[in-house]
């Protein structure tokens, strides 16, 4: 678990996300997947965007290819490990 909400919300809002929504945000990055705290803690802490991989995709392919932020990223691969079928089937149909 990501242990300073507070340095959390504060990233959040330096790369632009709207103010009223980061509370909700947090808590979602928060329950991530305990394989990807990491990456959320040196986020947070360096601006570093680590890389993970899994069913094909990875954080940075996220990011660069489908220009998703971070956080967004973060979560997306969050929903592949929990839900890999459904995550899957609807990621081969692209994102937005």
């Amino acid at each position: 678990m990501f242990m300073n909400t507070s340095m959390l919300i504060n990233a959040l809002v330096a790369q632009g996300c709207a103010p009223a929504r980061t509370a909700e945000l947090a808590s979602q990055l928060e329950a991530m997947d305990a394989s990807l705290v990491k990456l959320l803690e040196r986020w947070v802490e360096t601006k570093e965007e680590g890389d993970f991989a899994a069913h094909g995709y990875s954080v940075k392919d996220f990011v660069e290819k489908w220009q998703l932020t971070y956080p967004a990223a973060l979560l997306t691969m969050n929903w592949l490990l929990k839900e890999p079928e459904e995550a899957t089937v609807l990621l081969k149909q692209g994102i937005r």
